[in-house]
């Protein structure tokens, strides 16, 4: 037998439900609970190797800043930051302008429709399977509901 975080109850272990409770609630205290959407994947496509090493840079004294909290260093940052802002501009600027001039010709129109169809399946694909079964095999659709899986 063990003591549950549900109010000090008793827990039988062959009492399923009661264990999956105790669970549930224990994984909602020491994880916490995520609003249920995926963070969503920036567009990189147009990026180059000064972006990305402009980026990195930004990113570190972003983290030393959160550190130390000294004025020094959030200057740095906010200086970091501005200059990192004009240069992505800059570089998606440029990307999309090759990208307009390519879609002009016979070749840019096929990647057209090829990013098209791309952007279709990656719709519809399944990025994560997130369900939690009982020992019956039934899926757990939250707070009591369980339905049979088909």
């Amino acid at each position: 037998m063990c003591t549950s975080l549900l109010g000090g109850q008793v827990v039988l272990p062959d009492e399923w439900e009661t264990t999956a409770e105790v669970i549930r609630v224990t994984g909602r205290k020491v994880l916490g609970v995520s609003s249920g959407r995926r963070k969503e994947d920036k567009e990189t496509w147009w990026w180059n190797e000064e972006v990305q090493d402009s980026i990195q840079r930004k990113r570190l004294a972003k983290k030393k800043w959160d550190m130390d909290r000294t004025k020094e260093n959030r200057q740095k940052y906010k200086e970091l930051q501005h200059r990192v802002k004009r240069e992505v501009s800059k570089a998606k600027q440029k990307a999309y302008d090759e990208l307009y001039t390519r879609l002009d010709t016979r070749e840019g129109q096929k990647d057209l429709y090829r990013l098209a169809r791309q952007r279709d399946r990656d719709e519809k694909d399944v990025q994560q399977g997130r369900v939690i079964k009982d020992r019956d095999g039934r899926v757990y659709k939250g707070d009591g509901r369980s339905t049979l899986k088909s």
